[in-house]
């Protein structure tokens, strides 16, 4: 399986297969505190897995010990003052 990587600026299915999530860096745009949600499938309409939050002018950076699993695949909603997000991770159907 190879490392992926995938920068998300605005609203995005980053897969349609299950993945491992290893890492997510959100940066804010200078607008304010920067804010998106991950989901487990293809939308909004999916379960939620987590809110991931930057704080103005500032980034974040999560790095999981075990790797997050998604069961459906992977949906970023992007909400306000993002710069970008980059999330690392692999698909488990490689």
């Amino acid at each position: 399986m190879d490392t992926l990587y995938t920068r998300v600026a605005a609203d995005q299915v980053v897969s349609t297969s299950p993945v491992y999530i290893f890492a997510i860096v959100i940066t804010s745009n200078g607008g304010g505190d920067a804010d998106a949600t991950l989901y487990d499938g293809e939308g909004t309409g999916d379960p939620k897995i987590l809110g991931v939050y930057a704080v103005d002018e500032a980034m974040a950076s999560l790095v999981f010990p075990t790797p997050l699993r998604t069961r459906r695949g992977l949906y970023i909603d992007v909400g306000s003052n993002v710069g970008e997000i980059l999330v690392q991770y692999v698909n488990t159907e490689d």
